[in-house]
This record gives structure tokens, sequence and C-alpha cells, in this order.
């Protein structure tokens, strides 16, 4: 909706904007023409450029250097109140639309300017190696809409200007562009209240404070005459008080409609993956089942009139039928990964259902109702089952529906992946179903691990994203799609090879792998060391490991053996993990070493034996 509102107001001024080369905007914006002319083209030609070899309009963060201090020494006015950081900023915005939806174009973009950011005072507070207030937005629809507020504000001192002359033939145009911007207004306004879209704070702000506290709106209202222009929302469920579960930062997917492409490229891999265990475990739940006992259930949970009810009925005997069967189907996926399969694929069946039948407007009650329905788990299961499979929602919406179906999507390609790896340099019948595959989860991969930040450098993925994103570059799409066109990447290859296998517990080792070769993840006991002075605080934490079954054996073996004659040095650790990392006091590690030759064990044995023998011997005289 807000695209097309930017897209008519651009579309209704046309070649009447001249108003725009008196603003101090514009002639910023065409001082900074020259360093990037076509963002898409230079992204083109400079993608692949060696660090070494950056010539002429590569050098982008030299050119916009050179030009910015240039202004710097001339209007260093401008600089101290933040004003051109702001024209910056949305002359940055300008250029990444430029990219033309292209995420890697984007990303390249972004990278330059960000070094260049850093560099200068606009940066503000550092953190993590970051300026906080640099932010990248690949959602294009949110990009437009902010710089369109700002730019019209920055306007609006201008276009007062002509709506005072009564006689303006352009009037009439002008007015129809305020009332645009009004309604993008009013539509960024409800998505930052609603879903605590806090994207759009600055220019709302920056909007209201423009008309909020002066004649502008009146003035505004009474040369147009429009009565309603205003900065208040007049529609009832605008004027909800943000509830506190709205007062989560959101992730929020691109808006533009993936929904034909990513059913053409799902529905195209079908025949590729139909034996992967995920696959047979999908379709297994999307089975009917005939059960007197789930059709009761359901029709008394639906039993309310509703359009919806027919076609959540259905979905519901196959939730019911899932969660009786879910550890019983025949399947090699443990009971952790039965029960992440389950939750996408009911996220996935509640959202095909309401967008396929027009369900938006019963979304909350539809997903309220379903979620309710796991209050009936003793209808459910077994009294006797431990494990129980819950789904969850925070927002009820759609939104957070397709985030989910996304999460489900990349968790899906991570579990097909080694598949597709052998299958692609094999498969030329299908190489169109390929890339319309990697090509849609390409656009998801980029958006969640850069522009959702669900990995980092320091430690690896981020929490949120355990459950469905691999952040190793073994895993990027592109690695395939290299293969794909015949011409593998060889630094994915180097990467992969040096990549750790990581193993829990006594789990054996496959194929020729060897210790030295993985990263072994240990479970151990934890206990609270407390200061001998002062019982009540805490100094530390003593940690134990219990040894594999195999080393124990090993040790074991070597001290019992009586053809050895020596047996083993043993050397048992105990760890101390303190609470303040920064006192090395806190932190204690010592051994005990133990020596044990067989012989001195026997000859101490016969020792004693005697001795006991004298000392009786001495008694009884």
């Amino acid at each position: 909706m807000s695209e097309v509102i930017v897209d008519k107001a651009r579309e209704l001024l046309g070649k009447h904007n001249e108003f725009e080369k008196n603003s101090d905007l514009h002639k910023f914006y065409a001082q900074f023409s020259s360093v990037i002319k076509d963002a898409y083209g230079i992204y083109e030609t400079c993608k692949n450029v060696a660090s070494d070899k950056i010539t002429g309009s590569c050098k982008v963060v030299e050119n916009i250097n050179d030009i910015w201090n240039g202004k710097e020494k001339t209007e260093k006015h401008i600089t101290d109140d933040g004003k051109y950081c702001d024209y910056l900023f949305y002359w940055m915005f300008d250029k990444v639309e430029e990219c033309k939806y292209n995420v890697a174009c984007m990303i390249w973009l972004y990278n330059k300017f960000e070094e260049f950011w850093k560099s200068i005072s606009c940066c503000g507070t550092m953190k993590d190696d970051k300026c906080e207030n640099f932010t990248r937005e690949f959602d294009m629809k949110v990009l437009k809409s902010k710089k369109e507020i700002y730019k019209f504000v920055e306007y609006y001192n201008i276009l007062e200007n002509i709506l005072m002359q009564e006689n303006s033939e352009k009037k009439k145009l002008y007015c129809m562009y305020a009332k645009y911007m009004f309604d993008l207004y009013h539509l960024m306004n409800y998505e930052f209240d609603k879903y605590g879209f806090k994207k759009y704070e600055k220019e709302l702000k920056l909007f209201k404070n423009t008309f909020e506290n002066s004649n502008k709106l009146s003035n505004l209202k009474e040369k147009c005459n429009n009565s309603d222009l205003s900065i208040t929302l007049h529609r009832k469920e605008y004027n909800k008080d943000l509830t506190s579960e709205y007062s989560i930062d959101r992730l929020t997917p691109n808006t533009y409609d993936f929904s034909e492409r990513r059913k053409n490229a799902i529905e195209g891999m079908n025949d590729i993956v139909k034996g992967e265990p995920s696959y047979v475990l999908y379709k297994e739940f999307d089975k009917d089942t005939n059960d007197a006992e789930t059709d009761k259930l359901c029709n008394e949970h639906f039993k309310e009139e509703s359009i919806y009810k027919i076609k959540s009925i259905e979905i519901c005997k196959k939730i019911v039928n899932n969660l009786k069967h879910l550890y019983s189907f025949e399947s090699t996926l443990n009971s952790n990964e039965r029960c992440l399969h389950y939750k996408n694929w009911v996220y996935n069946e509640i959202l095909n259902m309401i967008t396929n039948n027009s369900y938006n407007n019963d979304v909350w009650n539809i997903i309220d109702k379903f979620i309710s329905l796991q209050n009936k788990k003793k209808q459910i299961v077994d009294a006797n089952t431990i494990t129980f499979c819950h789904y969850y929602f925070i927002f009820k919406d759609l939104l957070e529906l397709s985030i989910k179906r996304e999460e489900k999507d990349l968790h899906d390609y991570f579990k097909y992946y080694d598949t597709l790896e052998n299958k692609i340099p094999l498969d030329d019948n299908n190489k169109k179903k390929y890339r319309n595959y990697l090509d849609y989860i390409n656009i998801l991969y980029t958006r969640h691990k850069i522009a959702w930040y669900c990995c980092d450098e320091s430690y690896g993925v981020d929490p949120l994203c355990r459950h469905y994103f691999k952040c190793e570059d073994e895993y990027n799409p592109n690695y395939l799609l290299s293969l794909l066109d015949g011409k593998p990447d060889i630094s994915y290859k180097e990467k992969k090879k040096n990549f750790p296998v990581v193993v829990f517990g006594e789990e054996q080792l496959r194929n020729t792998l060897k210790e030295e070769d993985v990263m072994r993840i240990q479970h151990g006991r934890c206990t609270y060391v407390y200061d001998p002075k002062d019982k009540k605080k805490i100094f530390g934490r003593r940690c134990d490991y219990r040894a594999s079954r195999e080393h124990f054996h090993k040790i074991h073996s070597n001290l019992t053996n009586p053809k050895n004659n020596d047996a083993p040095k043993v050397t048992i650790p105990i760890s101390s993990l303190p609470v303040n990392l920064n006192n090395t006091s806190d932190i204690s590690n010592t051994e005990a070493n133990e020596s044990n030759p067989s012989h001195f064990k026997i000859g101490t044995s016969v020792a004693l034996a005697l001795g006991g023998i004298f000392i009786f011997f001495l008694y009884y005289k």
C-alpha cells in the first residue's frame, strides 16, 4: 500500500518538480551525483575487482570522501547540526534503490557506505566496531517510504510559498501531492503503532514536529481546501493502544509478494528431494485421517459458526493425528527434529489456509483458536506421554506466519543441502528447477544472515536463528549456484575441507574422521563454590566432565593388565570456572599425578602381609 502511494506521488509530480532544485537537499545530491551515476552498473563492474586494483568509479569510498571533506570545510555549520549527515544518509538510500532489488548489490553498496561512515563525524557512538546510527534497509517499501516523507518535509517550505500564490496553475497538483504524503504518513504511523515498526520512528517524528506546533497545517488545509489533512489518525482501529506484545522489536520480511515464486521453487524440488527424511515426514503430516474421536474433538473445538470453520476443522484433524503419532511415524529423524518439522508444518498449513481462502480479517482469531487446541492435550495424547510438541505464536498475525514460513524454507534447505550438492553436477535435466529454488533461497539466506544479523563473527549463529539457520560459508547457496553453472567456487570447497565436524558426547566418529578433526561437545555437572569467609558469596563454579567410556576402558585395561611393566601415568584435571573472569586469582587448575608401576604394588602387598604376621606373632608371645 505505501509503495503504491509513493509511486502515485512520483507519477503525479512527473516533470513538475522544479521546486526541488531550489532545496538544499537537491543541491547536496547534485554535488555527489558524480560519485555514483549508476549504482547497479558500478556494482557489476567493480564487484570482482581485487582491492589492490580498484581505480576510477570503483573507488567509491575515496570518491565520497573527497567531496565530503570539501563540504565540511566550506559549510561546517551544517555538519554541526547533523543536517548533512541526514542528507548523506538519504542520498545513500537513493543509490541503494538503484540496485533494482538485487540484494547482493545492496550489500556491496552498504559495505562501501559503512566504511566511509565510520571515518566521519556522523558515525557518533561506536559499538562492536559499528556505528550505532548506521542502518541497513533491504525492504524497498520501507526504504522508499522513509525517503519520500523526509523529502516532503525538506521541500515543504518551498511548496508552501508556491501554494500561497493564489493563481498558481500547479496549486491543484501540489495539493494532491501533499495529500499523498499525509496518507503515507498515516500508513507508516499505523504500522509503527500496531506492529512496533520502529524503522519509521525518525521520519514520523520529523513529520509530526513540522506540522504539529505551527500554523503550517492550518495554512495547508486552507490553501488546498482540504479539512481532512491531519497528523492525528481518525480511524478507530488506528487508535488502539500499543499492547505489551507489540513492544518487541520485530524482524519484518521483505514485503514483495514472493508467493508465486516460492510456489514454483518449492514444487519444482518435490521430485528431486522426495526421498529425503524431511520431505517424507511432511508428506506423512499431510495425510487425511478418519478417526471418530478426532472428528468429535475438532468439531467441538470449532463449533462456533465462522467462514473459516470447515477449513479449520480439516487442519485440526491432521494436527491431532500428527500429535498422536508424532514419535511413532517411521522416520530416521530424532524426536527433536520431528517436533521442529511438525511445528514448521503447522505454521505453513495455517498460513496457506488464510491466504488461499482470503481469511485476512480473521487471522488473530484463527491463530488463537489453534493455540487453544493444544490445551486439550489430555484428549489428544496418551496420559503417560511425557513429551508434547507445542507450536507458539507471539503476535498472532500474517507477518509472524510469513516469518515462520521463511524459517521453514531455510531449515529445509539446510536439510537438503548435501543431496543438492551431490545431484546438481549430475542432473542436467532439472537445471531450471534448481535455479528457481536456489534463487528464491538466496534471497531468504541473504536477508536472514546479513539484514537480520543471524550470524556473528564472534559467537556464530544467533540464538533466535539457531533452530533453522547455519552460518558456515559451506552452506551458502551461491556455492550451489556456482556448481549449477559448471564453475564451482574452489574457495567454498577449501572452507568445507577445513570445517570442523561437531559431535556430541560419546558419539562415534564417522568414516575416516579423526578425533583431532572434530569439535566434541561434552555435558558436565557444575556446582557452586562458596567463599570460606562468606558462605552466601559465590566464589566460582566447579565443573566435572565425565570421560568417554572408550577412554575409561583404555585407562582401566592399562592399569590392570599384568603384561604391562608400567601402567601409564594418569592425569586427573580439576577445573574451576570463575564468576569474575577479570580476576585471575579466581582461576585454579590443579593436577593430581599418580604413578602406579605394577611391581611396586606387588612388593608393597608382600611387605604388608609379612608385617601383619610378625605383629600377630609378637602379640601371641
